[in-house]
Formats: C-alpha cells, structure tokens, sequence
C-alpha cells in the first residue's frame, strides 16, 4: 500500500467526513474502508460510488473522475457490509494524478426510475501527491 489516510476506517455520513489521504507515485495505491451511516455500515446494494479530485474545493474542472460503475479503480467488495477498495497500479497513477496538494470528495449516489439519482457526498478532504518518497 502506497497510501497513507488520515481518517477512521470508516467512513461515516453526517453529512460528511474529513479524509485527508496522501499517496505516492512511485507504487501501486490500495486502500480499503468501510461506508457507514452512525455505527451501520451502509448497504452499497444497487449504488455506486464517484470519486472526484479537484484543484481546490469548488473548482468547476476534476483532474479526476473515478466510479464504481466500472469496478475499474474503485470496487465493491462487499456491499451489503459497505466495503470499498481503491487500487490503482503505479504505471497510472502518474498518468492521472500531477504532483501536489488537490481536494477530493467521494460521492454516494443511487440510481432510480426517477430522471434525478439521488446523490450524497459521504466524505471528502485533502488529496496530497508526492512525486515519489518511496513511502509514507
């Protein structure tokens, strides 16, 4: 794990939790949490996550846009219990993320027959980038 993240191990909505992660380039990121509401972790059932990263809070353009949708960088691993992974290998996070301080925020949405998902950020903070410490 190349990731360090300065959070519970779980991730609790009220409205949201302050998550500052940081990461380095020069190894294959994984991080694993659990989505709770209160001490029940939240049932990902028919939901997916969006994980976005911004210059800075309320920046109109993302360096970065992931989704669960795709089981690509962010997978269920269980949804019933809440759990999440983030793996990127190294070769990409290069490609995708500059070095730097950056904000991000992962948002909850649930998707209906409604024109409208219903959408709720569960947490987001500080998104630092090192340019390849070798660690954490």
């Amino acid at each position: 794990m190349s990731g360090s993240i300065t959070m519970p191990r779980s991730i609790v909505d009220r409205p949201f939790t302050y998550a500052k992660w940081e990461i380095d380039l020069s190894q294959d990121w994984e991080d694993s949490f659990v989505v709770r509401e209160g001490e029940k972790p939240i049932d990902l059932t028919g939901k997916r996550l969006e994980w976005t990263i911004l210059p800075r809070f309320g920046h109109s353009n993302s360096i970065y846009v992931a989704t669960s949708a795709n089981q690509r960088d962010i997978s269920i691993d269980d949804a019933a219990r809440g759990a999440v992974t983030i793996f990127i290998q190294q070769a990409q996070l290069a490609d995708i993320f500059p070095a730097g301080a950056w904000h991000h925020f992962f948002t909850l949405i649930e998707d209906s027959v409604h024109i409208h998902a219903l959408k709720r950020n569960v947490f987001r903070g500080d998104f630092i980038v090192h340019a390849g410490r070798g660690g954490l």
